[in-house]
């Protein structure tokens, strides 16, 4: 009887998903693979629970399908491409070649709660998924195939992620609200905030060239979703910038320095508390006493006057503080980015390969401020969408702006150039990725280029025999080392497995015990200890 019972619950849980499928609510590759769990059922509440994996239904009343890893024998994992990488001392920074999704897993081994500032760029087509998003993606990407593609992605990268880091995410105006809704549910909505960037510059008409007719009003803006760990463990740094100041000021005591504008330094006398932090006695230099709360102790206000930056006046009036106009200021981030062009993105790589190599690649000077407000000087900075290594040289730039150790870490798809030019012959973004990689002797490969970029800017040459580019002239190298590696797989039967899996790359020492390897390897790779439970105990 319980055998009748469980066919006819099945019979009609299936019946419901096929409605699923017919009104594009689950995709069919993901109804095939509930269709075999729920033939393992062995409860009516289990049935249940098989089908609801099928929809979420967030709070929101917004609706994304998750994805649903198929199983499989096969164990992916890093492998150094010696070919790309390169040793020029300081930082060991990385490019990991391949589907992003199985990089975040890897990377999970080394990095785990130990990434302070992640910054992607989705992209919106399907050839730009992997091998991941393929698998259940057999149409035309979606909007619902996006946020199913970027949840699990979003899931491996939160738990990379420090207690104080915090993810950046560029989206469009079409896509905010759906993205938004999802990363507060993966966040929670509570660490998760919003900036809008002005993506046009004051000089340029549109920030990207010539003027398109508009009927309605131009947007001159793009979302960064903005996603803490943790927000009561972050506080935003306040980078320094030279401040533009509205009025002219003067230069009252001839200081060298030039022109300053004054600033209080302490409470007034109604508003100070006797009982209050820095509450004491000051004399000017004509012997006035002025007892009040001030902004800084004792000590910091004799170094002040030391380096002449209080302003007595006569001798007798209280001090102020002196701001001098041309020197950089601590910068409140706030919740609109202002004056970095979207203009200066494409700039920013034509200097490097001399021609339009991407499209609309986001500028450095963008990811240079999110970086800045956001990291500390030996943070981790990761970027998975990497597309063409923006995150990576901003990384660098502001490291050599503050002495900085900050780590990149760049993950990009190993798309087929060739492919795509041959779909596209006319896209002139294509037919320069092709000319480009001809001109280097290179393989048509996407990541080739992403390479290139880092390799030209950090070791002042490329890859390709005698090419020059303009950057280099007007630039310092930056030094320091990349590791780039490609993400290989192999049968979790194979003999070879902890022969071929390199455990220094995953930031642990040599083994040469093979016992310790294998425990290395079954602790580190949850799918390989699964497996060998699974010969052991038979199940």
């Amino acid at each position: 009887m319980r055998s009748i019972l469980k066919n006819e619950t099945v019979k009609n849980l299936l019946e419901d998903l096929e409605k699923r499928v017919e009104n594009n609510i689950l995709e069919s590759s993901n109804f095939e693979f509930l269709k075999k769990l729920l033939s393992k059922a062995e409860s009516e509440e289990e049935a249940i629970s098989i089908c609801k994996l099928g929809t979420t239904y967030n709070k929101t009343g917004i609706i994304y399908e998750k994805k649903l890893e198929l199983p499989s024998d096969t164990l992916k994992y890093f492998k150094r491409d010696n070919d790309l990488s390169f040793d020029n001392g300081g930082i060991k920074h990385e490019v990991i070649i391949g589907d992003n999704y199985y990089g975040l897993k890897n990377l999970l081994v080394k990095y785990r709660n130990n990434i302070d500032v992640i910054y992607i760029d989705p992209p919106y087509g399907i050839d730009s998924m992997g091998e991941f998003a393929e698998t259940n993606y057999e149409n035309a990407i979606t909007r619902d195939n996006l946020l199913s593609m970027l949840y699990p992605r979003l899931n491996l990268a939160k738990q990379l992620m420090s207690e104080e880091g915090v993810l950046f995410c560029s989206i469009d105006d079409r896509n905010y609200s759906y993205v938004k809704n999802l990363i507060d549910d993966v966040f929670t909505e509570k660490n998760v905030s919003t900036m809008i960037w002005n993506k046009v510059s004051d000089t340029g008409s549109a920030g990207q060239g010539k003027m398109k007719i508009t009927y309605t009003f131009r947007r001159d803006h793009e979302y960064i979703i903005v996603a803490f760990k943790n927000k009561q463990y972050m506080e935003f740094n306040k980078p320094l910038r030279i401040k533009e100041y509205q009025n002219e000021y003067d230069n009252k005591d001839n200081d060298p320095r030039g022109p300053w504008v004054s600033s209080e330094m302490c409470k007034s006398e109604a508003k100070s508390n006797p009982n209050g932090k820095n509450y004491y006695e000051v004399k000017t230099p004509k012997g006035r006493v002025i007892t009040r709360q001030w902004h800084y102790s004792p000590e910091e206000l004799k170094e002040l006057d030391a380096d002449n930056r209080i302003f007595w006046g006569d001798g007798n009036i209280i001090p102020r503080f002196k701001r001098f106009v041309n020197e950089p200021q601590p910068t409140t981030p706030t919740s609109v980015i202002q004056n970095i062009s979207q203009t200066d993105g494409n700039n920013d790589l034509y200097n490097i390969f001399g021609c339009k190599i991407f499209d609309n690649p986001k500028p450095v000077d963008l990811i240079k401020w999110l970086i800045e407000i956001a990291s500390k000087k030996d943070s981790i900075i990761l970027d998975f969408f990497s597309g063409s290594a923006t995150t990576g040289q901003a990384t660098l730039e502001v490291n050599r702006n503050d002495k900085g150790n900050r780590k990149f870490i760049m993950v990009q798809l190993d798309e087929d150039v060739e492919d795509a030019y041959n779909k596209n012959p006319k896209d002139e973004v294509l037919k320069n990725q092709m000319d480009l990689l001809k001109e280097m002797e290179r393989p048509y490969k996407l990541s080739e280029i992403t390479v290139e970029r880092l390799r030209r800017i950090m070791l002042g040459k490329s890859i390709g025999k005698n090419i020059e580019f303009d950057w280099i002239n007007n630039n310092e190298k930056f030094g320091d080392s990349l590791e780039v590696y490609n993400i290989d797989n192999i049968s979790v039967y194979d003999v070879n497995l902890f022969n071929e899996i390199d455990e220094t790359i995953y930031g642990s020492k040599k083994i040469n015990n093979i016992k310790e390897k294998i425990d290395w390897v079954t602790k580190n790779f949850e799918k390989i200890a699964r497996r060998l439970e699974e010969d052991v105990t038979g199940n």
